[in-house]
């Protein structure tokens, strides 16, 4: 029933309820009383007034307004997953209540997660132009409960015009709560963009890319990611054949941008352009105003394969003892790459080296 805001309560929610107040009037059971087209409504030509909430969605999901003839419910832009039942508690499972605001984004949309501790298996972003949003990096946290499933999934279809695209995540952590299993899984996807997000506490590889194209990090950190036999970071062209994310395309266009790895076992970032017995060159890599650093290094912080090539860093800070441990590994890079290029490395004792491109042994 319309009722009038609460003094004092109702945060956000005032506008909603004055227009329902003003503009619908109700019979006990929630249908319109046939008189109850206001003086209101008719002033703005308004013929018709549909105010019965759509079956199944919350009234707080959409906001009203009018088609030019009629007043009508309409989605609101923003999902906000509390309206949908996510509790945000730490205790929770909000997998499905979660799930289904996102499946809510049909056309696109942002889903809104405030402030709270999201304990979830696992979430599946579907529908191009969906975009993630929390409250702040350590205000909204997305936690893994169980099992090893990626915590969000962005896959497209198939490959090329299968792509999933113009998705996005920004301003929220990522916890794998100790636990193995990917925070972030794409494959066959383009122009995406992941923003202020903490990676953190993923046993494995955090980040996990198959044929991605045009997409950026901005202002990311992965703290405490991977293991002994996996990096933080895998880029790849291909899975095995006859699995998905078999591809005869490649990866190309990553950015990352004042990015920073920290407390990583075995490498931050792995470009791998021959796993699946791909051809294809995995390319354009930029690395820009980024960190590494760990006390524990089982490899090279950058590691790649053949089939791998232009990759940019600038403004690249390692402490001194690893570049000196990356020197004597030919930069971390295979011997067998092409147009590699590092601009002012900076080391943790201020020393600066310039190199334009980098050669690299032949034998």
């Amino acid at each position: 029933m319309a009722r009038l805001p609460k003094p004092g309560g109702d945060h956000e929610k005032w506008a909603h309820l004055l227009n329902e107040y003003l503009l619908v009037a109700h019979n006990p059971d929630g249908t319109q009383r046939s008189d109850s087209i206001s003086a209101l409504a008719a002033t703005v030509g308004l013929t018709d007034l549909k105010t019965i909430n759509p079956a199944g969605q919350p009234v707080g999901n959409f906001v009203l307004s009018n088609d030019g003839a009629n007043l009508k419910w309409k989605a609101d832009t923003v999902l906000d997953v509390t309206n949908y039942g996510a509790k945000g508690d730490g205790v929770t499972d909000d997998t499905a209540a979660i799930q289904s605001a996102i499946d809510a984004a049909v056309n696109g949309g942002t889903v809104f997660l405030p402030r709270g501790v999201y304990m979830v298996t696992g979430l599946v972003i579907r529908n191009k132009g969906t975009n993630i949003l929390g409250d702040g990096r350590w205000a909204t946290r997305l936690v893994r409960l169980s099992g090893t499933a990626p915590l969000i999934t962005m896959n497209g279809s198939g490959t090329k015009i299968g792509h999933l695209r113009y998705a996005s995540i920004n301003n929220v952590m990522l916890s794998g709560n100790f636990m193995p299993g990917p925070l972030v899984r794409s494959y066959y996807a383009d122009t995406c963009l992941f923003g202020q997000i903490n990676f953190i506490h993923c046993v494995g590889r955090a980040v996990d890319f198959v044929e991605v194209w045009d997409t950026r990090f901005l202002e990311c950190a992965w703290e405490d990611c991977g293991s002994a036999s996996e990096a933080c970071t895998l880029l790849r062209n291909s899975t095995a054949p006859g699995t998905f994310g078999f591809s005869k395309d490649n990866t190309n266009q990553i950015y990352f941008t004042c990015c920073r790895w920290e407390g990583f076992r075995n490498g931050a970032l792995r470009l791998d352009g021959t796993f699946g017995g791909s051809t294809e060159l995995l390319n354009g890599v930029f690395m820009v105003s980024c960190k590494m650093e760990t006390l524990v290094a089982a490899g090279p912080f950058i590691q790649t394969t053949n089939n791998t090539t232009v990759i940019f860093v600038n403004h690249y800070t390692l402490p001194l003892p690893d570049l000196m441990q990356a020197m004597q590994r030919q930069l971390m890079l295979s011997r067998t790459m092409r147009r590699i290029y590092l601009c002012l490395m900076c080391l943790s004792t201020g020393e600066m080296y310039r190199a334009l491109p980098v050669p690299l042994p032949t034998s």
